[in-house]
């Protein structure tokens, strides 16, 4: 995707903007570019009231600077993008912002601006200074530019450089040059640029003429002159500290030498006297040392005797045959525990299970821990322990494996109609339901609309079934209602992503994902469970958030239907009838007391501080009513210490749950509800249910300034720790408590549940259970990989391995699977590209492929199919499906010598093979390598060589007699060639003026200034670009020989192969798979991988254009053998093989 795209800006916008400071920095340019301004030309601007556009304005934070220098109404923001406007629109709606494309020339372009500002932009063009012509017709007096300055090393969006030999001093369209300022942007604090920015106005003459300016306006600089005396000065001062602290060092030094002279004399008088002493022990130990070689001799005659009588007692008859009972007694103990494990766990889990469980205890028995910390668990191992226990269990089940078969007590147990409903709900309890929570409102919903509801726990209880509300039913037959219903159609209603596994067993459900609160809330919080949210909001038909917070954090996440449906209340529910006025509860010890109250869980997520202050109140009771709970088993003693003083104080009421039929009777006695929360990322998007309920029992409400109960600060009192108990003394005071009140009746009727869920309900009938879903829920497969985008998720690889990865993950999907595609990563990320999740898993293995392989286990370990590539990837995956893909011999690189052999250097290779059920080799040089190790293990490869796609790659007429352009179209590092390629060139540019080098492809900061180099030697002779995967094609077209110089470490490359498929004449290295491809001076050239070959082969070709043009022909026949649908048909044969 070109850079310059709108696609491409649309979905920066849409993705990473934000995380990449983009509104910052775009501030931050704007500041500095105006605060640097001459005053001159802000007076100009206030005074006769100009226009300003400021072009490429992106989401209109720098656009919002502009406007605290002069109105809004003169500024105009402009920008390409329609994501970033309607996001500027948003944000700042005082200003006017219009999605327009000033480059596209085909647009009728209306508008002038008196003054057009552009921050930052230009550097992203190849031809910057066209498009500065371009935009200029907008402007009717003046330009002003901010742009990088001197940027030699530019990063990856940047392909133009501005410097003191290339900016204009005359534009077309009548401007001039008439003030310039360097600001080294190194001396600002919290900088967004480590270097310089260069700012420019541009002016007509005319207009200069009409503000009469003078010499002493028009600066024009070259240098940051200010900011460098005072980085001179500052570096003076630093250096004169620095010579005063090494003169002090100095003398120090001496000193102290002069006392280790005397310390050393010293030292060297007790050593004499130690000489003397040590030569009186030698000539003891002498004496004692003769006297131990006399008993050693007379001990090794006993011994010899010992040892002779004993060989006679071995060879003996006798010991012989009992050796084996002997060898057996040892291991017995061990033996027999193994087997105990081996026979329990086959019979409950199945054989795989069992080999697995033996192993890991001898694993166990080999590796002890040592030290106390390695035996603490993490949450991500926590979580994925006991979700992995789960997972196998109910796999196995429903494969049949376990034979506990509870079908009998169903059909005697649950109510007879459910067996005929269409209408099921399933819900696996994801809370303790001592305290009635959303999920408990949304089944009664559901329950009151027809749908049999199930809850699902899983205990060691007996077995068991009661339905605690009318239609709903709460059983630990956890796996065997899963499976009674896997083929039925119904509802899975999941709150936790720790259940994410059901929903694969579930064929014909429609998933409805509720999101309550934000994952941190979860104890187990890790990484595993970010991964399962995300395949929730993927996979789910519907998701439901409780705040909006939530739905705008989740919202780009979820494939399927949104809605908000925040917390509720049940209105009637708490209704105090006047018969019922004898149940209410008095928490009053005095009547003069004034009750807060509040009702939920107790746990660190109130704030104790505050609730501290409060009881110091004169008069005031604190009544809890809810179970103690800790969220974060990480809580400070500090903490908990303040929690249970406040517990016990004399002002403080604490009382267990209680029955929510009966909560109403208990909250009637609070004078005010309180909802003291800590504000965290946890609390932030929460309303809670307790804040309807306190609204629909006409309490006084106190609250802490979450962004969520902030909301609604118009109808409660929301005040921080500092305040809040002033707001409560306050109202305290007040004469008549009992006569004030608020109105809620707008909020409440918003948070009727019925009215929330009914358009959930609505799009259920519509859609029909039955219809919704396939008969079989796609399956899924993971496709390992090492770095498809770099491991920071923020660079994508354009390689043919990434385009491979990526070309099968789109077949898979195509063909009903659920492909996700796992890299490493420094920091987890999960981005989708083109419809395909690419999920960054921080392995903390550096490139270590085993640790990575085993950290990508538990990841994948339930996949229904997973495919290694490279197959590295499969050494620590045994027991899983899966499949390898070797995309060439990578070791055989420059420093291979015979003398370091070793085997165990491809110990990986092995164990990734013995792993695989099968593995696709891309040439045959692998298949031939493994053979000549182990010629039964080879016969699980597989040789489907690599592909292009014809559609986008075909041939085209070429003219060979004339200009010659030669394509490098490879990742430019040296491993692929490039620098004999340079070299190559650098002799032949000399001798051949007909021809161009064109280079296509990414290189690191490493080789880039050698690039560069070579690029500015040779400016009207190199173009180097980048194209994104789908446009490749494009630089085949206008090329007419084409390299693929490969040094080491190559499999049958796709850029060799879509070369030939465009008529070129391609030249090769006899590296790798490359063979497969090319007949030497038949399809291509086929050469040794070194600079003189490869001059040579140049010249063959560019000295006989007949054989160059034939070569490129014949190309183009051989290429047909190599069509992506060949490829993919053959992929599909081996995938339906293993589903098979």
């Amino acid at each position: 995707m070109a850079i310059n795209s709108n696609s491409y800006w649309n979905d920066r916008f849409k993705i990473d903007w934000e995380s990449n400071k983009g509104p910052e920095q775009s501030r931050f340019f704007s500041k500095i570019a105006i605060e640097h301004l001459p005053k001159w030309f802000i007076d100009q601007l206030r005074v006769n009231k100009l226009t300003l556009a400021d072009w490429g304005c992106a989401q209109g934070d720098g656009t919002d600077v502009w406007a605290s220098y002069i109105d809004p109404s003169q500024i105009t923001g402009i920008d390409f993008s329609s994501v970033a406007i309607e996001k500027a629109l948003q944000h700042y709606p005082a200003i006017r912002f219009i999605s327009e494309n000033w480059l596209d020339l085909l647009t009728e372009q209306k508008e002038s601006f008196d003054v057009v500002f552009s921050s930052n932009t230009l550097e992203h063009f190849h031809q910057p200074y066209n498009v500065l012509n371009t935009i200029s017709s907008h402007a009717t007096k003046s330009i002003v530019l901010i742009l990088p300055y001197k940027e030699h090393d530019r990063i990856t969006e940047h392909f133009s450089s501005f410097l003191p030999e290339n900016i204009p001093l005359v534009l077309k369209n009548r401007f001039r040059l008439a003030w310039s300022k360097i600001i080294d942007c190194r001396m600002i604090p919290n900088t967004f640029w480590l270097g310089e920015q260069i700012v420019l106005i541009y002016a007509t003459i005319n207009w200069l003429d009409t503000i009469g300016i003078v010499l002493k306006d028009c600066l024009i600089e070259q240098i940051d002159s200010e900011a460098r005396l005072n980085y001179l000065k500052s570096e003076h001062s630093k250096q004169i500290s620095l010579i005063n602290q090494s003169l002090a060092e100095h003398d120090a030094l001496i000193s102290s030498l002069n006392q280790s002279l005397v310390e050393r004399d010293a030292l060297i008088s007790s050593l004499n006297q130690s000489l003397v002493e040590r030569g009186n022990q030698i000539t003891d130990l002498t004496q004692i040392l003769l006297n131990k070689n006399q008993e050693i001799s007379s001990t090794k005659t006993e011994l010899e005797a010992a040892i002779s009588q004993y060989t006679k007692i071995m060879e003996s008859n006798s010991m012989r045959f009992t050796s084996f009972a002997r060898h057996l007694r040892r291991t017995l103990s061990l033996g027999l525990h193994l087997l105990v494990i081996f026979i329990q766990t086959a019979k409950a889990l199945g054989l795989r299970n069992a080999i697995s469980k033996t192993q890991t205890f001898l694993m166990q028995k080999i590796a002890r821990p040592k030290s106390i910390s390695e035996l603490t668990l993490s949450n991500q191992d926590r979580y994925l322990m006991e979700q992995s226990a789960q997972k196998n269990y109910l796999k196995n089940y429903l494969a049949g494996e376990i034979e506990v078969n509870h079908l009998n007590f169903i059909h005697e147990n649950f109510p007879q109609n459910i067996f005929k409903s269409k209408k099921i709900l399933i819900y696996p309890l994801s809370y303790p339901m001592e305290l009635t929570q959303r999920p408990d409102h949304i089944l009664r919903y559901f329950a009151e609309n027809g749908y049999s509801c199930f809850i699902l726990t899983i205990d060691n209880s007996p077995f068991f079934i009661k339905e605690i509300l009318p239609n709903i039913y709460l059983t630990n037959l956890f796996a065997s209602v899963i499976s009674y219903f896997s083929n039925k159609s119904l509802v899975f209603y999941i709150t936790y992503p720790f259940f994410s596994y059901v929903e694969k067993h579930l064929r014909k459900s429609i998933t409805i994902y509720d999101i309550l609160d934000d994952l941190s809330v979860f104890s187990l919080n890790c990484e595993a469970m970010r991964l399962d949210h995300k395949y929730l909001l993927d996979k789910a038909d519907i998701s439901l958030f409780s705040s909006q917070e939530l739905l705008d954090t989740n919202k780009q996440f979820a494939k399927g239907q949104t809605f908000l449906v925040n917390n509720g209340v049940w209105i009637n529910d708490f209704k105090i009838d006047q018969e019922q006025t004898n149940s209410r509860i008095n928490f009053k010890k005095h009547p003069d007391e004034f009750v807060i109250g509040y009702h939920g869980a107790i746990s660190e997520l109130l704030d104790w501080e505050l609730i501290e202050q409060l009881i110091k109140i004169p008069k005031l009771r604190f009544v809890f009513i809810g179970p103690i709970t800790q969220f974060d088993h990480k809580i400070g003693e500090i903490s908990q210490t303040l929690q249970q003083k406040v517990l016990i104080s004399d002002q403080v009421t604490h009382i267990p749950p209680v029955a929510y039929s009966v909560l109403k009777n208990y909250l009637v006695g609070f004078d005010a509800g309180i909802i003291p929360f800590v504000i965290n990322e946890k609390t932030n998007p929460v309303a809670p249910l307790k804040l309807f309920e306190y609204m629909a029992m006409g309490l006084i409400i106190f609250a802490t300034p979450t962004k969520t109960l902030s909301r609604f600060s118009n109808i409660i009192y929301v005040a921080d720790k500092n305040n809040l108990p002033a707001k409560v003394l306050e109202l305290m005071n007040r004469t008549n408590i009992s006569s004030f009140s608020l109105d809620y009746s707008n909020v409440l009727n918003n948070a009727d549940w019925a009215k929330q869920l009914k358009p959930v309900i609505s799009l259920l009938e519509q859609k029909d259970v039955n219809q919704t879903k396939n008969n079989a829920k796609a399956k899924t497969v993971d496709i390992l990989n090492i770095n498809f985008y770099d491991w920071n998720g923020i660079t994508l690889f354009k390689g043919g391995a990434e385009r491979y990865i990526y070309d099968l993950a789109s077949l898979m999907k195509k063909n009903g699977w659920y492909p996700r595609i796992i890299q490493n990563a420094n920091k987890p990320f999960n981005i989708d590209f083109r419809g395909i999740p690419v999920i960054g898993i921080q392995t903390k293995s550096d490139h270590d492929l085993r640790k990575m392989s085993k950290a990508y286990r538990e990841i994948c370990f339930d996949a229904d199919l997973v495919i290694a590539s490279p197959v590295d990837l499969a050494c620590e995956l045994w027991g899983l499906n899966v499949i390898g893909i070797n995309h060439g011999i990578y070791w055989d690189h420059k420093f291979k010598k015979l003398k370091n052999f070793s085997l165990d250097e491809y110990r990986t290779i092995f164990d990734s093979i013995k792993n695989s059920s099968k593995v696709v080799a891309v040439d045959t040089n692998f298949i031939n390598w493994t053979r000549t190790y182990d010629y039964n293990l080879a016969k699980k490869l597989i040789y489907i060589p690599n592909y292009f796609d014809g559609k986008s790659f075909f041939p085209i007429s070429k003219n060979f007699n004339e200009k010659i352009r030669i394509l490098y179209p490879r990742r430019l590092y040296e491993a692929r060639g490039i620098f004999i390629t340079l070299k190559a060139l650098d002799y032949l540019f000399g001798r051949h003026k007909e021809i161009e080098l064109h280079l296509v492809g990414q290189t690191d900061s490493e080789n880039k200034e050698i690039i560069l180099e070579f690029i500015e030697k040779f400016s009207d002779r190199v173009i180097w670009e980048e194209f994104d995967m789908e446009e490749m094609y494009k630089v085949y077209q206008t090329s007419h020989i084409v390299l693929i110089p490969t040094m080491y470490a190559e499999g049958t490359s796709l850029s060799c192969i879509e070369a030939m498929s465009t008529n070129n004449a391609v030249i090769t290295t006899n590296v790798g798979g490359l063979p497969n491809l090319i007949i030497d001076r038949f399809n291509g050239m086929l050469i040794n991988p070194t600079t003189e070959a490869l001059i040579q082969s140049i010249e063959v070709l560019l000295s006989d254009r007949n054989l160059m043009k034939n070569i490129a022909s014949r190309g183009v026949e051989l290429s047909a053998c190599f069509e992506k649908a060949e490829w993919a048909l053959r992929w599909c044969n081996i995938i339906n093989e293993k589903n098979s």
